[in-house]
């Protein structure tokens, strides 16, 4: 799987989807305006209304009903681009705290912290449905930055850790594939066309009664009530148009939804390595008499989103937002090699990954494909770090301490000597996700802080500079700002170069080693036709490459896929990926907000 190009996927998706809603929007204008026209004519006993077409008419119609789709639709989309939080909460469920009581809890946070670590993206918000017995799950979130997950109280109940990794894992999966940004963008689009038969079916009840009323004395007086009988029928036909639009809005949500469970599926395996994981987790929905519905009202809008159909199918399937649990389990597990029994109980201790070994040549070839050891890894490196800095990392009261001593790599506090760097960044992973619970003024007052201890010595360092960025985006900027106009490589150019530049200078001995080493990303720009030259004096300019990686941030996602496979590309060259050049690739990756190597 690969994350950039999922991304690009995502986007033309998303723009289906655009494309989608504008003709939905020119359609129930044209429909409204069609049905008004010949209520006037009826209203006025049949004579004409000047004639079918009324150019006036047309555009008032059109121009409302383009103005409260639009408007309605765009504050859905903002009001859940607050972050995935916003959208468990919506189904009354509640985050999982830092060291939970609760067992299954613990293990669940354990789970998505090593998923987290093993799939190079930020620790997600954790919450529990607890009201949902059945076994389902969902990621919702905007960027990566603002991911949630949240999980079933029957899925702890009755799964199993590795059950519940790969429902995790599937879950990891959307937020890498960018379906959350479009999951989105489908509950705001199905949320506009419902307002027109919400408005349709308010009118009906409001204006109908008065409409009856009046139409009744004007008949006890001899009068027409044509005028009354218009008013319903308008009223009506809105309605019954804004029903058949979201009639048909659902069959794209589903159609858009089954396409993607099929990836989601294979990308869990993929992290995992364990189809028996989430093939029996499918096992156990389908044996079990919940199954994987679910009972929240409001759950209908974000159906797509679950790891399985949460309601009953209709119109033969038509509207199921997921694809036959038999195919899915054919599709992971065809000759029923994993099966195993599901009258057990789920295990309800947690035990830990074995350690294994990693070679380092695995680094640069799996930027963006998972290894078989990525997830066993993940949790052995969790497994290293003391308890009790772990503990510190996942309290909001002591996690900006946590940061503040992750951001340096001398710093021996913790340990009484300098982490070891995936130590590093696993606890810094984990303090990130944990301070975004506090007040935004004592984070803008922490990432302020963290400048000037950064510019005490009068310079700032790539990996400072790396890491500053990503705390500062993840901590101020992860509600906000969350679809910036993003640069494309040609305007982005020059700042690579220079960023390039500074791998190169790592390991040279002199300038000509430097440039030998430069030419070893060509390959990874190859496809953009552009030929890349290398800055040395710029890179060594320490503000006008702290620039350059600020810039870069906000370039699109396919070009940073290029920079990062540049920077790994220089930094093998010499044949030794050094502990420093593995620390600064990962650090350029969380400023890029993008996965990390792994």
């Amino acid at each position: 799987m690969d994350f950039f190009e999922a991304q690009d996927q995502a986007k033309r998706k998303t723009k289906t989807l655009i494309v989608l809603f504008i003709f939905a929007v020119l359609a129930t204008g044209l429909a409204i305006y069609l049905v008004l026209t010949f209520a006037l004519s009826y209203a006025n006993s049949g004579d004409p209304v000047n004639s079918v077409w009324n150019t006036p008419r047309f555009i008032w119609t059109m121009g409302i009903t383009t103005t409260i789709m639009v408007s309605c639709s765009l504050f859905k989309i903002s009001s859940l681009k607050t972050g995935g939080g916003a959208v468990a909460r919506m189904l009354g469920g509640q985050r999982v705290e830092a060291d939970p009581d609760d067992p299954k809890l613990r293990q669940l946070r354990n789970v998505v912290e090593e998923m987290a670590l093993a799939s190079g993206v930020h620790v997600p918000e954790i919450f529990i449905l607890e009201n949902e017995l059945s076994i389902n799950a969902f990621a919702a979130g905007y960027t990566l930055d603002n991911a949630a997950v949240a999980v079933s109280r029957g899925a702890l109940d009755q799964l199993d850790r590795e059950e519940l990794q790969g429902v995790v894992a599937h879950e990891f999966s959307h937020i890498l594939n960018g379906d959350m940004r479009i999951n989105t963008r489908l509950v705001g689009i199905i949320f506009g066309i419902l307002v027109v038969a919400v408005i349709g079916r308010t009118l009906l009840y409001a204006m109908g009664r008065g409409s009856m009323i009046r139409s009744t004395r004007s008949s006890s007086r001899g009068k027409s009530n044509g005028g009354a009988i218009a008013i319903l029928g308008i009223a009506f036909a809105i309605m019954i148009i804004g029903y058949i639009g979201v009639f048909f809005g659902r069959l794209i949500q589903s159609a858009i939804s089954r396409q993607r469970e099929y990836l989601a599926d294979a990308a869990a395996v993929q992290f995992t390595r364990n189809p028996a994981g989430i093939s029996n987790a499918l096992r156990r929905i389908k044996a079990a008499s919940e199954g994987s519905r679910i009972r929240h009202p409001d759950a209908a809008e974000i159906s797509h989103m679950f790891f399985a159909n949460g309601f009953k199918l209709a119109l033969g399937g038509s509207f199921a937002t997921h694809p036959p649990l038999k195919k899915r389990i054919a599709a992971l597990d065809p000759n029923n090699i994993h099966i195993k029994s599901l009258d057990r109980k789920p295990e309800t201790s947690n035990p830990k990954p074995k350690s294994v070994k990693r070679d380092r040549a695995d680094f640069v070839d799996s930027i963006t494909n998972p290894t078989a050891t990525t997830v066993i890894l993940a949790g052995t490196i969790l497994d290293s770090i003391p308890q009790d800095s772990l503990k510190q990392a996942r309290s909001p009261e002591e996690a900006l301490k946590i940061l503040s001593i992750c951001l340096d790599p001398a710093n021996t506090s913790l340990t009484g000597e300098a982490l070891a760097p995936l130590q590093r960044f696993a606890l810094l992973e984990i303090a990130l996700a944990t301070v975004k619970s506090l007040e935004q003024d004592a984070l803008a007052d922490f990432v302020a802080k963290l400048h000037s201890k950064a510019e005490s010595d009068n310079t700032i360092t790539i990996d400072e500079q790396c890491l500053l960025i990503a705390v500062q985006r993840n901590l101020t900027d992860w509600n906000r700002n969350v679809d910036p106009n993003l640069c494309s490589l040609s305007d982005v150019k020059k700042d690579f170069e220079i960023i390039l530049s500074a791998f190169s200078l790592i390991d040279a001995q002199d300038d000509p080693g430097a440039v030998n080493a430069f030419e070893a990303c060509a390959q990874s720009f190859s496809n953009f036709g552009v030929s890349m030259s290398p800055e040395l004096e710029s890179a060594r300019d320490t503000e006008r490459l702290n620039l350059a990686i600020f810039t870069a941030s906000h370039s699109l996602f396919i070009a940073r896929k290029a920079l990062i496979d540049g920077a790994s590309r220089i930094s093998a060259n010499d044949g030794i990926l050094s502990d420093r050049e593995q620390t600064l690739i990962r650090s350029l990756c969380l400023a890029l907000a993008c996965p990390l190597p792994r």
